[in-house]
């Protein structure tokens, strides 16, 4: 089956400072499936008004992967290429943005009944704020066996620490 390509009509003077009039040359580029694929996978990523990092966290997949199958392009040696990536990325990626995994992996040339071998790990929860910055778990210690007095210790200690004179001394 051969898939067609949309392809992008640009019209650029040819002589930008108007020297011969209206003279313009048209720029056929065609649309590559790693471009369609990142465009689908970013406008679903700003409808849910997520930022790259917290979109890839969600996903399982690196930053630096998410930004490359966006942008649909990578640098290999110093030259700027197509975005090569695996059926298991796409799958992962279209799955966070709740889109149809095979149609993405159709897409971009895959097999689109793959999407049913990729196992489904994404985060718990989809982030709220792509920028904020996420909190450390909060532990629970149990100091039930500490005596009275080890106990009324350790309360002062961490007193101290949550003083603001001892956070303007540590700086």
């Amino acid at each position: 089956m051969t898939r067609q390509r949309p392809i992008k009509d640009r019209a650029t003077p040819l002589f930008p400072n108007g020297l011969l009039g209206e003279i313009c040359v048209t720029v056929r580029t065609m649309v590559t499936p790693q471009k369609q694929v990142g465009a689908k996978v970013e406008q679903a990523r700003v409808s849910k008004g997520l930022g790259k990092r917290a979109a890839a966290r969600y996903a399982g997949v690196s930053e630096s992967r998410w930004r490359q199958v966006e942008t649909g392009e990578q640098y290999r040696d110093g030259k700027k290429i197509p975005t090569r990536t695996s059926p298991d990325i796409l799958v992962k990626m279209a799955r966070a943005m709740e889109l149809d995994a095979g149609e993405i992996l159709e897409l971009y040339g895959f097999d689109p009944e793959a999407a049913e071998y990729v196992p489904d790990n994404r985060a718990d929860q989809m982030p709220v704020n792509a920028d904020a910055p996420s909190q450390p778990p909060s532990k629970t210690i149990d100091i039930s066996d500490l005596s009275p007095k080890e106990e009324q210790l350790l309360r002062v200690f961490l007193l101290t620490l949550s003083s603001p004179d001892t956070k303007k001394n540590s700086d």
